[in-house]
């Protein structure tokens, strides 16, 4: 599932996760409301200029990327966990054949049924839980093709 493409006068729910993303990374969005406005615009063109990105203030599949792989911050990741580290790991899952029910930055129970699919088919302890063994497997999917169930 791609997430939505954004621009100034969007209200899509995504906003309200872009800002989020936004203001982890350090670039200030304005207030979290869930309203694409002026600021949240000069957030991201400034975003997409720091990362060599055409800073058009659109956030499409390009800038979501960017996004996803900015932060590389690798905490434990359990149910109720959100956030740009949960959003990478549901992208890169997703990305090669996984089923983590959309890249939200929400950790919920489908994403963690697709962890534990991930640790068994990987030999790591099966407990929905990504620690570091786990992320070390998520951070390898980003070189591997699809799989095949």
């Amino acid at each position: 599932m791609a997430e939505p493409v954004l621009r100034k006068g969007s209200t899509d729910p995504a906003v309200r996760d872009l800002q989020e993303a936004l203001k982890a990374l350090s670039y200030d969005p304005g207030p979290i409301d869930g309203n694409f406005g002026a600021t949240t615009e000069t957030a991201v063109k400034a975003f997409q200029q720091a990362r060599g990105i055409t800073g058009d203030g659109i956030v499409g599949n390009v800038t979501w990327i960017n996004i996803d792989e900015a932060d590389q911050s690798e905490p434990v990741l359990t149910i109720g966990s959100s956030g740009l580290p949960v959003r990478r790991a549901q992208k890169r899952m997703s990305l090669v054949g996984y089923d983590v029910g959309g890249v939200d930055g929400r950790y919920g129970p489908q994403t963690q049924v697709a962890v534990k699919k991930l640790q068994q088919q990987h030999s790591v302890a099966v407990d929905g839980i990504v620690g570091p063994q786990t992320w070390s497997v998520i951070d390898a999917l980003e070189n591997e093709g699809p799989i095949v169930s």
